[in-house]
């Protein structure tokens, strides 16, 4: 009788364990439940904050293009875009000539005393002193590249671009080597012994450099990363995309509204500084909030309101825009997708015009402090920071021809400053998970 009572207090208690065990359950799916629902409505009232899709969201205020990667970039008041970006963006660099591997103001900071201009075929200078202006004048007469050194007596080395001027330096075989950017292996032709010389006194090098330019458009093989393609869209191929010698992306996005964020926290001592440091190719200036949008306050848009600037970083929640004119004013859109945060190095410690370096890791100390430690826009490991400013953008074929040009000198669209930049699709999520992801 006594086992048989223990047996039925065993069997009580059993099933009260049971009853407890699928209360506790019922209570956290109902609590998930309710949790989830909160979030959806809260992360919903905040994009309906976000200006619409197809909203405009900013204004392109400026134009560059980097001929030789490293050294100075030149104006543009309007910018032909090719296979690689906007035209003979990064289409020449430097090279150690041990090794082919690229050099850049990270190791050799004189880079940025180095200017070029550009020529027509009676070698007159299109535009002023750094300035080409109009990006169709370049794309029909230029011819030559006309290189100098802002405080060295060196005379000036004349480069010509493929197909346009006679070959102005020293002799070269149009073989196509292997060089190295990044880890990528990159398809070039060296410009030959002058070019090299010059560029070995240029930078004061200790060893012998060469100059080399991307290689006849048949032959040059580098396109952007899979995994980068695939991040900016279901319509974006990496076949479709290169970016002739720059780091990894045809296009990078700066903003003044992030500039402007920065240099009101900068030292006296050191601030304020140019946008120029960060040596964007696209540079936009962004709206201000209108009524009933917010650009501050959400979610993803943390920074603005935390800098005190509005639209600061707001280029970050881009995933894609189109740039024109518009199609309500009779203009052609470009279509660019976002493809990663830039990670940013040493550049933009250095005086873009006299090669010097900021004390105190000057602007990169302050920026880390202006995005936040620990947060998804800097990033740790190993000691190292990774922080990020700007946005490695792609571009899209026109839809009318369901690809980009198969030649350099092939011109498939046009920006302009003051073009309008309309919102396509913002990023949200995938900018989490992009920054978070520490990409490199």
């Amino acid at each position: 009788a006594c086992c048989l009572e223990t047996k039925s207090v065993c069997d009580s208690l059993n099933t009260m364990d049971s009853s407890f065990s699928i209360t506790v359950g019922v209570i956290a799916v109902f609590t998930l439940f309710w949790g989830v629902f909160i979030a959806f409505l809260f992360f919903d009232a905040a994009r309906k904050k976000l200006p619409p899709v197809g909203h405009r969201v900013a204004q392109v205020s400026k134009l560059y293009v980097y001929p030789i990667k490293g050294a100075r970039g030149i104006e543009l008041s309007c910018a032909v875009l090719s296979k690689y970006g906007i035209y003979l963006d990064r289409f020449w660099m430097v090279a150690k000539a041990r090794n082919n591997q690229f050099v850049t103001q990270r190791c050799h900071s004189m880079m940025a005393q180095v200017k070029v201009q550009l020529e027509d075929k009676a070698h007159k200078c299109i535009g002023s002193d750094e300035q080409a202006g109009d990006g169709e004048a370049v794309w029909k007469q230029a011819a030559y590249l006309r290189v100098t050194h802002s405080t060295l007596d060196l005379p000036p080395l004349v480069v010509s671009i493929p197909g346009r001027g006679e070959t102005a330096t020293s002799s070269s075989s149009e073989k196509v080597l292997t060089t190295k950017v990044w880890n990528d292996d990159v398809q070039c032709v060296d410009e030959g012994d002058e070019a090299g010389e010059w560029f070995t006194k240029a930078l004061n090098a200790k060893e012998p450099l060469r100059l080399f330019r991307t290689a006849p458009s048949s032959q040059f093989l580098r396109t952007i990363p899979e995994r980068f393609a695939r991040r900016a869209g279901e319509t974006v191929k990496a076949s479709d995309n290169t970016a002739a010698l720059a780091d990894g992306f045809p296009f990078l996005i700066v903003s003044e509204n992030a500039m402007q964020a920065l240099n009101a926290r900068l030292p006296s001592s050191v601030g304020p500084m140019n946008l120029d440091r960060f040596r964007g190719n696209v540079v936009v200036s962004i709206d201000a909030p209108t009524k009933g949008q917010a650009l501050t306050g959400t979610p993803f848009l943390e920074l603005p309101a935390r800098t005190g600037v509005a639209g600061a970083f707001h280029e970050d929640t881009w995933g894609r825009i189109a740039i024109g004119r518009g199609a309500s004013k009779g203009g052609k859109e470009i279509v660019l997708a976002s493809a990663k945060p830039c990670t940013r190095c040493t550049v933009p410690t250095l005086d873009q015009k006299t090669g010097e370096r900021a004390p105190n890791n000057e602007p990169t100390r302050t920026l880390r402090d202006v995005l936040g430690r620990g947060s998804r826009y800097v990033k740790e490991k190993e000691g190292q920071w990774s922080i990020f400013f700007g946005q490695n953008m792609v571009q899209i074929p026109p839809s009318q021809r369901g690809r980009l040009p198969a030649a350099f000198d092939e011109a498939w669209g046009t920006l302009r400053v003051a073009d309008e930049v309309r919102i396509l699709k913002w990023q949200r999520a995938e900018l989490v998970a992009h920054m978070n992801a520490g990409l490199n």
